[in-house]
């Protein structure tokens, strides 16, 4: 992905957060709209975008590293369950599963697998979260982090004068994050959320010639939720 697209996706997030805080002024201001109380569960979905960067290495000699960006959207649910303690603070665990859109095209040389000359290409297919978290609450709004784990369904293959599915497996690993949620109507709220996931490395064989290839999964997504409270 190219650094516009990045600073596109980054400003939407930023956007957001100011939107919300303007939000905040007004409905502070409105007399017959009383504190959200945050205990209960919740369901709902988000949408929105993943970006960042991806290596794919060729452990041959001499070692090839082809390295681009993913981009893509996601979409999916969200299940979850806060309880608010003393003086607004809130604990709470969230569980979410997307369909993701998203991929890094990379350029290979003559080295590569093998000396065949082609394209590289990883996709993310799904992912999910299992997380805690912390946050403050103040008036409607609900100011989080969030931290735990995270998988995703991964695939790569291998696209030239020699064509190959190089991998297609689960990855886990760790995520955190943070955002901001409004209370706006009696039992919904609205989200806007960042969460950053490393899930390693994922290592593979190149069928044509058994060699070892890895691929490192680093990946950034902002999405916007909304939920509802029950």
């Amino acid at each position: 992905m190219n650094k516009s697209w990045k600073r596109v996706a980054r400003r939407t997030f930023f956007a957001a957060l100011a939107f919300t805080h303007a939000s905040a002024s007004v409905a502070w201001a409105v007399d017959d709209m009383a504190s959200a109380g945050w205990t209960g569960g919740y369901v709902g979905g988000v949408i929105g975008a993943s970006f960042g960067d991806n290596r794919f290495d060729e452990r041959s000699v001499p070692a090839f590293s082809a390295a681009d960006n993913w981009e893509g959207v996601i979409a999916g649910v969200t299940l979850g369950y806060n309880y608010q303690l003393q003086h607004s603070f809130v604990v709470g665990i969230e569980g979410d599963f997307s369909f993701a859109d998203v991929e890094a095209v990379s350029n290979t040389n003559g080295i590569f697998v093998c000396g065949a000359p082609g394209i590289c290409i990883s996709e993310l297919d799904n992912f999910g979260t299992i997380r805690g978290r912390l946050g403050f609450a103040h008036g409607q709004f609900l100011f989080f982090g969030t931290a735990g784990y995270a998988f995703a369904k991964y695939a790569a293959r291998f696209e030239g004068t020699v064509n190959a599915a190089l991998a297609d497996e689960y990855a886990d690993g760790f995520v955190w994050g943070g955002g901001i949620e409004w209370a706006f109507f009696q039992n919904w709220t609205a989200k806007v959320e960042y969460l950053r996931a490393d899930l390693g490395r994922v290592e593979f064989n190149t069928p044509s010639c058994n060699l070892r290839c890895y691929s490192d999964l680093e990946y950034e997504t902002v999405r916007l939720g909304i939920n509802y409270r029950f």
